[in-house]
């Protein structure tokens, strides 16, 4: 007759096992008092129960989920009658609930005020005595930050300290109380048609359970009263118990962290990497921690043993232009060699404070959609404290790292990734000493600057052609400067490709400019805007990787063409001249064009001299003119204070400006 899954005995228990403090006897059988079995009074209790329901399933909303819901009680509600008519006793049973305890001298209290009530209204006037009390405290927590009343009121009620609880210590509070209030009414919700029949034993027996059922329902509205009035009493305490919650945590974080750094160490002792990387990548449920990118199949850390690892650290704003050539070099990488010794692992780093949401769950799916290389199955693995260590240690903030362990699990480099831009998987094994070494090789010509990008340009440096990069987003300028180069190099009777390399900003202007020169047949370009991207990405990352290595534009001379370079970015025009071999000319828009102008001035010293360094002499005697260069770089990890977008609330990106102005 009684559902089950709703029974009283277990909707008591349910209620009984979130109070500390309960002393009811638990039973099947129950003596129903003789001041409780009146049967004189009925009415709708329909309103009543809608009210109810309203104020306790939007109170479980809040404690559960923290979010605030409005609305479901229809404003008539407030002029029934009946509501009306039974509010003096709904508030003498919230009277007894609150400052009386659960003895049983109360339980007869509230049977004598319950007396002259049908069995049906009996459970209903005790549950809205409970939900009073209880929609009366969430509102007070919903409204105590922006409302004064409302925060005084929540000061001497002590709801203060509750609140200032962590989420997860509230939601173990009303987790218990929550199932038993959600059984209580499902219980009185059971269909009255249950308990109905013509035969009359029958129709005893049932009324006999309802009303023993009607009498647990009061009992556990009682017990759960009692649960809650406890929790304004125990709150300080849970306050402390939670400050040496956090001081163990914090403990507990400290030791992580210092096994790491041992672990990462140089001086480490490890026979492979399995046991740093088990650390960072842990185990959860005994499931494997890693997808295989080819297979779609979990595999533990165990893969990745005896191999140089390179941890690929973004958030899930990591870029895809980032990840398509980052795909790149690891696939053309993986050509030249059967295995590799060297695998990449991406470890997603999110805030596991917020809410995972779908929009989240897609983009993290999309993002290991395009990675062919191994990832963490879910973010939520990676523990907070790994997080901590990762920001605080390897100066992780919103940017993309590649940190490269050995295959003793020694930290080898911090972050990879400006090598990895430079020359791509040429830096293997990623050390500082390989990074020296790259630079000492390298030459600062037109076939370093292109290298990995444009396959055309590289094969008409081989040929012996001459290379002219040039940018901007001003097409009036390209035009005037295109034409006339054109007519220079013809007259000088050199063999020149032009190439627009755009802009690293204003990529809508660039999109438009790439149009034109395609239609015009001013130039050559690159469609692909990646491209272009990737190309001042280069530039940036050379730019740090130089700071890295204590290189200035003093004292290197690869050092003053980077920054050079980059301080072209922030101009409306520019140009790079050069060959496979030799020096280059970086000549500003408006310097460039003027020299090409006058051409006839110089042009005779190309007999004696080669083009370039006709052009590096030409554009040298031009008087310089007013100027104002910006050049904008990314910053370099360390401590610089963190500013949040005015709009949209997200942190804002940090870079470093330097400028030089004489207007």
């Amino acid at each position: 007759i009684i559902p089950s899954r709703c029974h009283p005995s277990v909707l008591f228990y349910m209620a009984a096992s979130s109070s500390a403090t309960t002393t009811f006897p638990l039973q099947s059988e129950m003596i129903i008092p003789d001041t409780f079995t009146s049967d004189d009074y009925n009415f709708n209790v329909k309103p009543l129960l809608e009210i109810v329901e309203n104020i306790l399933q939007h109170s479980i909303l809040n404690s559960a989920q923290g979010e605030y819901s409005h609305g479901g009680v229809k404003e008539s509600m407030a002029d029934d009658d009946t509501v009306r008519f039974v509010l003096y006793d709904i508030q003498k049973i919230g009277h007894e609930v609150l400052f009386n305890g659960e003895d049983e001298s109360m339980l007869n209290e509230i049977h004598k005020i319950l007396s002259t009530y049908a069995w049906g209204a009996k459970p209903v006037l005790a549950l809205a005595a409970f939900a009073m009390t209880y929609g009366n405290f969430w509102l007070t927590v919903q409204m105590h930050s922006t409302n004064p009343l409302a925060y005084s009121v929540a000061v001497l009620k002590g709801i203060l300290n509750i609140s200032n609880l962590s989420t997860t210590v509230l939601k173990s509070w009303f987790d218990n109380l929550n199932d038993a209030i959600k059984a209580m009414i499902e219980f009185y919700d059971f269909p009255s048609e249950l308990i109905t029949s013509e035969d009359s034993s029958l129709h005893s027996e049932a009324e006999s359970i309802s009303h023993t059922g009607v009498n647990w329902i009061i009992k556990a509205v009682v017990a759960c009263a009692t649960h809650f009035n406890s929790l304004f009493g125990r709150s300080y305490q849970l306050l402390i118990n939670t400050k040496s919650y956090g001081d163990t945590e914090e403990k507990k974080c400290n030791q992580l962290h210092q096994l790491l750094l041992q672990l990462l160490g140089k001086e480490t002792t490890q026979a492979n990497n399995t046991k740093v990387l088990s650390i960072l990548i842990p185990l959860k449920d005994d499931n494997p921690p890693l997808i295989h990118a080819s297979t779609n199949t979990r595999v533990g850390v165990e893969v990745l043993r005896r191999k140089t690892v390179m941890l690929l650290l973004s958030d899930l704003d990591i870029t895809e232009e980032e990840l398509i050539i980052l795909r790149q070099i690891y696939n053309d990488a993986y050509l030249e060699k059967s295995e590799r010794p060297y695998e990449m692992v991406w470890l997603p780093i999110v805030d596991n404070s917020t809410e995972w949401t779908d929009a989240k769950q897609e983009r993290f799916n999309r993002l290991q959609s395009l990675m062919p290389w191994f990832s963490v199955h879910h973010p939520s693995l990676i523990d907070p404290n790994v997080i901590e260590f990762i920001k605080e240690q390897w100066h992780f903030d919103r940017k993309p790292l590649i940190v490269v362990l050995n295959p003793q699990g020694s930290l080898i480099c911090p972050n990879a990734m400006h090598m990895i831009w430079i020359w791509g998987i040429a830096s293997f094994p990623f050390s500082r000493k390989r990074e020296e070494d790259l630079w000492n090789e390298e030459k600062w010509t037109i076939e370093f600057l292109v290298d990995g990008i444009d396959q055309s340009i590289l094969t008409w440096l081989a040929g012996g052609n001459y290379i002219c990069l040039y940018g901007g987003d001003d097409i009036n300028w390209i035009r005037k400067f295109t034409s006339t180069m054109r007519d220079v190099a013809h007259e000088a009777q050199v063999h020149l490709e032009m190439v627009y390399v755009g802009t690293s900003k204003n990529k809508e202007q660039v999109k438009k400019n790439m149009t034109t020169i395609s239609i015009e047949k001013l130039s050559h370009c690159w469609e692909d805007p990646v491209s272009i991207w990737f190309f001042w990405l280069r530039l940036k990352s050379m730019w740090y990787s130089k700071i890295r290595h204590k290189q200035t534009v003093e004292d290197d001379a690869m050092m003053r063409g980077i920054v050079t370079m980059l301080t072209f970015d922030s101009s409306n025009g520019w140009a790079v001249i050069g060959k496979r071999t030799g020096g280059m000319a970086l000549v500003p828009g408006w310097k460039i064009l003027e020299t090409l102008i006058k051409f006839d001035e110089w042009k005779d010293n190309i007999a004696g001299e080669r083009f370039v360094e006709a052009l590096i002499k030409a554009t040298g005697s031009n008087k310089i003119q007013e100027h104002c260069l910006k050049l904008v770089l990314p910053k370099i990890p360390g401590k610089m204070h963190d500013v949040s977008c005015s709009e949209c609330g997200n942190p804002m990106e940090k870079y470093i400006l330097y400028e030089c102005c004489d207007k």
